[in-house]
């Protein structure tokens, strides 16, 4: 395969607002796999000397769009959270009728 280095290995993402669209184009081997997986099919490839240099993608609706990773929570969060589960499942069982 044909690559120039890591650092020319760009994946670019553009919102477009008014047409409610996510395009993208990724020179990275790496994001291709991870973008084949999230659904994305490619339009068209570039090549260079016979080799995939890029590829560019079917526009995906902005609403369709989640890509990141996920942060893991911070202790004061994780106890937050256990918090308000608490209080909503006591409110919901005050609200309950009794038998």
């Amino acid at each position: 395969m044909a690559r120039g280095t890591l650092s020319e290995s760009e994946t670019i993402i553009r919102w477009d607002d008014e047409e409610q669209l996510v395009h993208v184009y990724s020179a990275s081997p790496r994001w291709w796999l991870k973008l084949a997986r999230l659904g994305f099919i490619v339009r068209e490839e570039t090549t260079r000397q016979g080799a995939v240099t890029g590829r560019f993608y079917h526009p995906m609706p902005i609403a369709q769009f989640r890509i990141g990773k996920k942060r893991a929570a911070t202790e004061s969060q994780r106890r937050r959270g256990r918090e308000l589960a608490f209080l909503r499942s006591s409110a919901k069982g005050a609200r309950e009728p009794e038998n």
